[in-house]
């Protein structure tokens, strides 16, 4: 299992998410939105959010609520 340690935008901790697979998009429509066509997800240890790589803060980050 590939585990990544990192800060959850959406509850701010920190921990080792998890990593949920990749999300596919046609090339196409990732273009469109300014995406890569492949994006992992990630779950969050603390709140159980899934969150893709580009959401993902580094854990150093630090969360304004």
């Amino acid at each position: 299992m590939q585990t990544r340690y990192a800060t959850c935008p959406s509850c701010g901790r920190q921990g080792h998410f998890r990593c949920n697979g990749k999300q596919r998009w046609p090339r196409e429509v990732a273009a469109q939105h300014g995406l890569p066509p492949v994006i992992t997800l990630w779950t969050c240890p603390n709140c159980l959010s899934t969150i893709s790589e580009i959401d993902l803060r580094p854990a150093t980050s630090v969360i304004e609520r």
